[in-house]
């Protein structure tokens, strides 16, 4: 929220404010036909102000300015607040009339605040405000204990309705069904007794019925009676009791001693059994007695709802097992923890992410020690897969411990990585049974696969293979990197772990075959793909165009033939192969990169698979192939047939004169031209979009300043400012000329233009200064406490905010409320805004 590290109460003033734009302190031509329809501090209508606006200025506002706001808005504040809140709005009104109540600090922060105002609407003694606020507080509130005590006649068919307060207290009474004893309704007890008895032990059960024969008497008893209680003999015992002189004592005889005496224990039950809402994870929790909820579940099985049973430490393996077997995801979530042999249960093992996860946490927590997974627990291959290396660096160190016997030798490990698919006993087991030199011995890697382009995460025992590889001493890589096949190797060398001295020997020992391998990664960080172009190898120089995430620059390099040592010569085959290959409906870019190569062999497949859509494309390509191989292997492209003939005709013309190939050049400047590409934008026609990217793929940059100037002087479509703004290149300079070009010709499409440019370098408090329409930004730079959940990469202007109203308005009520009058349709910027307020107030 704006300003939200500081009390919503307190006054900021910004250090240094900064001046609002051209006409920010004085009236145009715009303003002053604002004024002469600018109503009058007191004559002003509430209804005029939007719900954001309004909340704004309360936040923004010094304390005698917010009580003036307040009380000159009191209608809409109070809709404001019911809005927010769901409480009746003449609630909300005798609770701001009362006084004492934050209504800035509500709109700010919500939390504690909301809490206030539902315990000071809960005095109000209103049944559809204490229906409400039940509904959203349940009964276990210091709002709803507010709105029981202010209950003065509960005979009033009021709080009896269907959507009333008895309705709210009967639902809400599933998590604590013995809180309705104390209700000021003896018939919603009753209801409650009907609703519950089933669900709670029996002991339970007898409290709420002697809780109806205290409140409702014998005959509520004998109606309680002909319900399905869900106690065998319960309705029995009940129409005695009815019977007896006394139903209480008769009842209280009945009840185990030594059950269910403890109330929270009694809540956390029922909490259970409805299964209305999860355990809190940070929830204190009160002891139960196991033995009595295994009885319950004999009596009335939980089924799903033994899941939340395992949030306490202690629940019992039995019932913990139990739980895995009706929703064994969530019980891996939320089991507060689990006994060792969890990890031999059917329903875990056959599923591996769950194991996995289950392996996380245990680790993490301490109750799946490291020591006995690696010592105990089996197969071998199974654990080593399930270990959580990437979340704790102690799991690497034990596994590195562990496996030490094996050394560095190769065949050892070779061996090791055979049987592990087929071991069944442990970690330990293996390692010890590998490293004794008995059974069969391995000296070539089992079932070799090549590498994949692009490359894929590996899978099953490659996986682990991997992590066991991470976690022992490099050492043992640079030893086994002869002997691996080139999946693995492709796989260890995509890793982001991997140290130089491990990849300096997997290159070494497979070469160029392990670089191409390497470079086909569609993850590859930027100091890997710069490590990949500096071996220049071909192979690898192709796998990278076809597969990794290479700049323009990268391309147009390599599309060259030049070398990262500076040098140059024909591009190689895998990279042309990866030209032909290249996708041009999702990767066209790949392609166009080359336009300006003058290699032969890019030239050709650029026309044969393109359709250049300018002349200045079409000219790039020819003048490079010149400039690089004389004007016969321009013929050469020419002879193909794939450019328009009226390129065709006047290029042949020049190719035989001598001064052909500046021709070509002064040709190609006209096309390059920066007025040429805004008039080319420019056009009415068409869409401004496919005409910029047409522009930008075939060799033209924007030419930021001289679009900037264009912008200025309206030269471009609505269209083509919005496709420019769109591009993540977008200059500051440009994105501020956008706020100029949009105050004199109005929106963009789409109207999500503003937040691209926050997204362009754009600050809110630029939008503040220049940007027309304050209302359309609002949102913006001033987050709606009602939409949380919309993630922003910047921050309120709180101080920029403030400096400007304190410029403009200071403390002076008429000139705020003219403000808010002005703000939902002004078209200008916010300075000019508050410069008229303040002359239109006065």
């Amino acid at each position: 929220m704006l300003c939200q590290d500081q009390d919503p109460s307190a006054r900021c003033h910004a250090a240094g404010s900064r001046s609002g734009p051209r006409g920010c302190g004085r009236l145009d031509e715009r303003s002053a036909a604002y004024a002469a329809e600018t109503p009058r501090p007191e004559s002003a209508n509430a209804e005029d102000v939007p719900v954001h606006e309004l909340v704004t200025a309360l936040r923004l506002a010094g304390p005698d300015v917010r009580a003036a706001i307040v009380e000159r808005f009191r209608p809409q504040i109070e809709q404001l607040l019911a809005e927010y809140s769901g409480l009746p709005a003449h609630v909300v009104g005798k609770v701001l009339a009362d006084g004492g109540f934050d209504p800035v600090g509500y709109f700010a922060e919500g939390g504690a605040y909301e809490d206030d105002l539902f315990i000071r609407a809960a005095r109000v003694g209103d049944p559809v405000a204490a229906a409400h606020i039940v509904g959203r507080r349940g009964v276990d509130h210091p709002a709803t204990r507010e709105v029981l005590a202010h209950v003065t006649d509960p005979g009033d068919p009021a709080w009896h309705t269907d959507t009333g307060l008895t309705r709210k207290l009967r639902a809400a009474a599933r998590v604590d069904p013995l809180a309705a004893a104390s209700w000021p309704f003896p018939e919603t007890l009753v209801e409650v007794a009907v609703d519950n008895c089933k669900y709670m032990p029996y002991a339970v059960a007898i409290d709420l019925c002697v809780a109806v024969a205290d409140r409702c008497g014998a005959d509520a008893l004998r109606e309680l009676a002909g319900q399905d209680l869900g106690h065998e003999g319960l309705a029995a015992a009940l129409t005695a009791a009815a019977d007896s002189g006394s139903p209480s004592a008769h009842l209280a005889d009945l009840r185990p001693a030594a059950e269910w005496t403890d109330a929270a224990a009694v809540r956390a039950l029922a909490l259970v059994r409805q299964d209305v809402k999860p355990v809190d994870r940070d929830a204190e929790l009160p002891p139960l007695d196991w033995d009595l909820v295994r009885l319950e579940h004999r009596r009335r099985p939980f089924r799903r709802a033994l899941v939340r049973l395992t949030r306490w430490p202690d629940c019992p393996d039995d019932i913990l097992n139990l739980a895995l077997d009706q929703a064994r995801t969530m019980v891996v979530d939320w089991a507060a923890r689990f006994p060792f042999d969890a990890i031999e249960h059917p329903k875990l093992v056959d599923d591996d992410q769950l194991y996995r996860k289950l392996f996380s946490r245990g680790v993490r927590e301490g109750w799946l020690p490291l020591e006995r997974l690696l010592t105990e627990a089996r197969p071998a291959g199974r654990i080593l897969g399930a270990l959580p290396y990437e979340e704790d660096t102690t799991v690497g160190d034990a596994v590195a411990a562990v496996c030490e016997p094996l050394g560095a030798d190769p065949e050892n490990w070779l061996t090791f990585y055979s049987r592990l698919s087929r071991h069944d006993g442990t970690v330990a087991g293996l390692v010890a049974d590998v490293a004794s030199g008995k059974g069969k011995r391995v000296t070539r890697f089992p079932r070799p696969l090549g590498a994949v382009f692009p490359a894929t995460p590996p899978e099953n025992h490659r996986a682990t293979l991997r992590r066991l590889l991470r976690a022992v001493p490099v050492e043992v890589t640079v030893a086994l990197a002869p002997h691996l096949d080139m999946r693995t190797v492709q796989q260890l060398l995509s890793s982001s772990w991997l140290s130089a001295e491990a990849r300096d020997a997997l290159v070494a020992a497979h070469g160029s075959a392990a670089l191409a391998a390497y470079a086909a990664n569609e993850v590859l960080d930027r100091d890997q793909i710069e490590w990949i172009m500096a071996r220049n190898d071909p192979a690898a120089d192709g796998a990278l165009c076809a597969h990794a995430p290479l700049t323009t620059a990268d391309r147009v390099r390599i599309l060259a033939g030049v070398r990262t040592d500076g040098s140059r010569g024909p591009v190689p085959e895998p990279v042309l192969d990866a030209l032909r290959e290249a996708n041009l409906g999702h990767y066209r870019h790949k392609v166009t990169a080359g336009l300006s190569s003058g290699d032969l062999g890019v030239a050709r497949i650029i026309a044969g698979r393109l359709r250049l859509g300018t002349e200045g494309g079409r000219l790039r390509l020819l003048l490079a192939v010149w400039e690089r191989h004389g004007p016969d292997a321009v013929r050469e492209i020419l002879d193909l047939g794939r450019l328009p003939a009226t390129t065709t005709k006047r290029v042949r013309k020049v190719l035989d004169e001598p001064d052909g190939l500046d021709t070509l050049r002064a040709w190609l400047r006209a096309e390059d031209d920066p007025d040429e590409f805004v008039a080319r934008l420019g056009k009415k026609t068409g869409n401004a979009y496919e005409r910029l990217n047409k522009l930008t793929s075939e060799g033209m940059d924007p030419p930021w300043d001289v679009l900037t100037a264009a912008a200025d002087a309206d030269r471009l479509t609505k269209e083509a400012v919005a496709a420019l703004v769109n591009r993540h290149d977008c200059t500051r300079e440009f994105a501020r000329a956008t706020l100029r070009y949009v105050l004199r010709n109005g929106e963009l499409p789409p109207t999500s233009w503003r937040e691209t440019l926050l997204r362009r370098g754009l600050t809110p408090a630029d939008l503040l200064a220049d940007a027309p329409q304050p209302a359309r930004y609002l949102s913006l730079v001033s987050f709606d406490r009602r939409y949380k959940g919309r993630p922003r990469s910047w921050t309120e202007p709180c101080a920029e905010a403030r400096a400007l109203v304190d410029e403009h308005l200071g403390d002076d009520p008429s000139a705020w409320t003219v403000a808010l009058h002005l703000f939902p349709e002004f078209t200008g910027t916010l300075p000019e805004l508050l410069a008229l307020a303040r002359s239109a107030a006065h």
